[in-house]
């Protein structure tokens, strides 16, 4: 499991940065049911 944060989510949304989005993308595209994200909530609170 990888964990997801803000350093991944931003550049996959936003694509705004030439250099993080790409890196980005193939992380959260390489995720599936045998290899998943997650995103914790404690920081939020």
């Amino acid at each position: 499991m990888i964990g997801l944060d803000t350093n991944i989510l931003v550049p996959y949304i936003m694509q705004d940065d030439a250099k993080q989005s790409p890196r980005a993308n193939l992380l959260i595209e390489s995720l599936d049911a045998d290899n998943p994200g997650f995103i914790s909530i404690i920081g939020a609170w």
